[in-house]
């Protein structure tokens, strides 16, 4: 069954960086990616926004655009990662219980204009980084 109201999170390409990287609506985005409680899975959804005449998917050559850096030890909790659909990939958030909460850093790839590009991972002594998914 389709989530009819997946958490949508959109991903740019800030070019202002050598090489280019993809931000995720901000720093945390609790606001977006925090997942609250729920007895069915929720979906999270990224969307790869390209503008002026680019060209590019999260299907980069160097991996399929979306990898833990990381996650969660409770395999059950993300299940059905969809491969790369042009511009977004989606997940499955089973967050159901107290046993499925945290915080948990991951990244993104794309390939735009040709040009690869990822999230910037989190960095050591700071907070948990960019990008993560919380689930209260």
């Amino acid at each position: 069954m389709t989530d009819p109201n997946p958490i949508t999170v959109h991903v740019t390409v800030d070019k202002s960086t050598s090489p280019w990287s993809l931000k995720v609506d901000g720093k945390r985005l609790d606001h977006q990616t925090s997942v609250p409680q729920n007895a069915l899975p929720q979906t999270i959804l990224w969307d790869l926004q390209l503008t002026g005449g680019d060209t590019g998917s999260f299907d980069s050559p160097a991996s399929s655009g979306f990898s833990w850096i990381d996650g969660p030890s409770n395999t059950d909790i993300f299940k059905d990662l969809t491969e790369p659909s042009s511009t977004q990939i989606q997940i499955s958030d089973w967050n159901t219980s107290a046993s499925t909460t945290g915080d948990w850093s991951y990244k993104l790839c794309a390939t735009v204009n040709d040009t690869p590009c990822e999230t910037n991972p989190p960095s050591a002594g700071s907070d948990p980084g960019d990008p993560t998914i919380k689930n209260n």
